[in-house]
């Protein structure tokens, strides 16, 4: 994320586990639609938002949903 986000997506996006190490000038993590974490280990260092959902057009769109993690967010 040396430009922007460090992971991106237009649509949803889902974690089901492993270990993150995100460093971004923008958002961690950013997500269109939704952003689905089941598991895992994030270590997150952002300028913006460490965790982000955009869309605010459909109420059932533009969500986070947190299951369980290890979670280490600088922003």
């Amino acid at each position: 994320g040396n430009y922007k986000n460090g992971i991106h997506s237009k649509g949803n996006l889902i974690f089901i586990s492993g270990s993150y190490n995100i460093t971004a000038v923008s958002n961690g993590i950013k997500a269109k639609n939704s952003v689905v974490i089941y598991d895992g280990s994030y270590i997150i260092n952002a300028s913006g938002d460490g965790i982000k959902a955009t869309n605010d057009s459909k109420d059932e769109k533009g969500y986070i949903y947190i299951a369980k993690g290890t979670f280490e967010i600088t922003s």
